[in-house]
């Protein structure tokens, strides 16, 4: 196998993540982008968005459109779609209207992704610099902002740019990987492949530390309680949702049913799992193949092929060299900090606050009851009473990630996954 990374137009050193997303579309989009660029105030309006939907004209895709155009697109049509089925969080609208529906599938054909909101086009082309700068030098966190985003906050935003920095560090890990398997192919004697494999997994390591650093920034500035309010439900999709059995009709196109955004549509950790020889069996496994559906074809083919033999591990622990078991092992301890600290994040963001609220809920359950007796007492009637509607959180996703799994058992899975490939 002589495995290179230039045929899954993987760039030696963007990666995955396009070198100069567009900005705007041609002029006759306009309606579109003022939607998009106007959501925050529209959902501050009673059915804002609702309204402002209803009267987008349907604007047809033409083959004019190029490549960077159709991620825009796409991008823009998400966060009109996401904002449309969740304007309600509680009450999610199954009917996605045409103007929407025809062209973000029309899009989505083109490009290869599925007409929800997706890892590809909600991060990694949808960026800007605040300042221009040579190369990758400008890729920092203060110095990044999306194009377009389902609301105005920075928390979002910082949300949606943490997985685009690690994605661009992830690419040293990815091109020692691929020269990994090089080496196992094209050396011929043991001492050239070990010094070739151990430079290589360093690389591995020295990646995903970095990786693990970004992902800890996270915190700082998406703040949890806000996130779990506010950001996951309109992120969350229509698969495996009981507020919405059955998905939704795209009118004019047929039912669909798709998972919500997820970290899991990110290739990159699954390409170092897939060249780590890493394996996800059961319901996880399940899990993350499914999700390479919403990623684009080559994206999937390098997991794909990362995965095939020569094997990395096998001929490490073959060979019974204790430096070589030693550098894999030491890579494969840095992918799992990586899921550790993914782990503190969702319970940072997602169990904490869940049980939060459901404490809230539970005190003013107590207090409604309190005041109804006393209502009841003074000969009021019950029905004054405000109803209890919590936050807005929708229930299905006090446990669940937004792409559909219970969020704390599948990353400890995934963790133990990782432990148990250690030599």
């Amino acid at each position: 196998m002589d495995f290179s990374l230039k045929k899954y137009n993987f760039d030696e050193v963007y990666g995955f993540v396009e070198k100069y997303p567009v900005q705007n579309l041609p002029d006759r989009f306009r309606a579109w982008e003022t939607i998009a660029a106007n959501l925050e105030k529209l959902r501050r309006k009673p059915n804002g968005i609702f309204d402002a939907v209803k009267n987008m004209p349907l604007i047809p895709i033409d083959g004019k459109l190029d490549r960077q155009e159709l991620f825009l697109a796409h991008t823009i049509l998400s966060c009109i779609g996401m904002s449309y089925i969740h304007e309600n969080p509680e009450k999610p609208r199954n009917v996605l209207p045409k103007q929407i529906a025809i062209p973000w599938n029309e899009v989505s054909k083109k490009i290869g992704l599925p007409p929800i909101i997706v890892h590809m086009t909600a991060s990694l082309n949808n960026y800007k610099m605040i300042h221009k700068y040579k190369g990758i030098e400008g890729f920092f966190l203060e110095n990044l902002k999306l194009i377009y985003s389902l609301d105005d906050s920075r928390d979002l935003e910082v949300f949606m740019i943490i997985p685009l920095i690690i994605e661009l560090q992830s690419v040293q890990a990815i091109k020692a990987l691929g020269r990994a398997k090089k080496a196992l192919v094209h050396e011929k004697d043991h001492e050239s492949k070990k010094t070739m494999l151990i430079s290589c997994l360093t690389e591995v390591e020295e990646s995903l530390v970095k990786m693990t650093e970004s992902l800890k920034r996270m915190s700082p500035g998406c703040r949890p309680e806000f996130f779990y309010s506010k950001h996951r439900p309109l992120l969350s999709g229509w698969k495996n949702n009981p507020l919405l059995p059955g998905g939704i009709l795209y009118e004019g196109v047929g039912t669909f049913e798709y998972c919500g955004g997820s970290a899991a549509q990110s290739p990159s950790i699954q390409i170092i799992d897939a060249g780590l020889d890493v394996t996800h069996p059961g319901s996880e496994g399940n899990f993350l193949r499914a999700m390479r559906k919403h990623m684009l074809s080559n994206h999937e083919e390098l997991i794909l092929d990362m995965a095939k033999p020569p094997s990395i591990r096998e001929y490490c622990e073959k060979t019974e060299d204790s430096k070589l078991e030693r550098s894999y092992n030491s890579a494969l301890e840095s992918l799992e900090k990586f899921r550790s600290q993914h782990l503190v994040l969702a319970a940072r963001y997602i169990i904490i606050p869940s049980t939060r609220l459901r404490e809230q809920n539970k005190n003013n359950e107590n207090i409604l009851n309190a005041s109804d007796a006393l209502l009841k007492s003074s000969k009021e009637t019950a029905n004054q009473m405000p109803e209890n509607t919590g936050v807005g959180q929708p229930k299905h996703l006090e446990d669940e990630g937004t792409g559909g799994t219970p969020l704390s058992t599948f990353l400890k899975n995934v963790r133990s996954h990782v432990k148990s490939s250690l030599i």
